[in-house]
């Protein structure tokens, strides 16, 4: 997610549940806070984001069985 705003905005993760969802990257929080290697759950559905700031989410990848 991208803000480039001045101001906070809050975004809504559109599939799949919160805790399926990791924060990778906030470039908001300090050092070394901003980047997790293996991603802090998310607990909520909404997630906001710091003015002029970049956050990536991951969710694993399900087996598909093939």
């Amino acid at each position: 997610m991208i803000n480039g705003y001045w101001e906070e905005l809050e975004f809504q993760i559109q599939e799949g549940t919160p805790q399926e969802r990791v924060r990778v990257v906030d470039t908001s929080l300090p050092s070394p806070d901003g980047f997790s290697e293996h991603g802090v759950p998310l607990e909520q559905v909404k997630y906001k984001v710091a003015p002029r700031s970049i956050v990536v989410l991951t969710r694993p990848r399900r087996n598909s069985g093939t």
